[in-house]
């Protein structure tokens, strides 16, 4: 059911980043697509690294987590991390939606 939902919506609902690659100081923002009873899970990357202090965070800005001064590419990562789904081929490729 949850899995056959993710074929009409996508956890991300509104992202400012568009494949674009940042000089570390502008602000990137997500807005996840917001179940009833609980939050999706948000993670951020930095030239593929996870910047594990950002998780959950709907606002990130590179320079904000101590990355260098520069030209750098950022991803964030949502997931729904509902219990209902247990098949991982469903949670990959329709609970987890990832822009760069």
């Amino acid at each position: 059911m949850i899995g056959q939902i993710y074929s009409y919506v996508k956890p991300i609902d509104y992202s400012s980043s568009n494949g674009v690659t940042i000089k570390g100081n502008e602000y990137i923002s997500v807005q996840p697509m917001k179940p009833i009873s609980y939050e999706l899970t948000i993670r951020w990357y930095v030239d593929n690294v996870e910047v594990v202090e950002a998780l959950d965070s709907k606002s990130f800005r590179a320079s904000d987590y101590g990355v260098a001064p520069g030209l750098h590419v950022v991803k964030v990562r949502v997931l729904d991390p509902t219990p209902f789904v247990k098949d991982p081929t469903i949670i990959s490729n329709k609970l987890t939606q990832e822009k760069e």
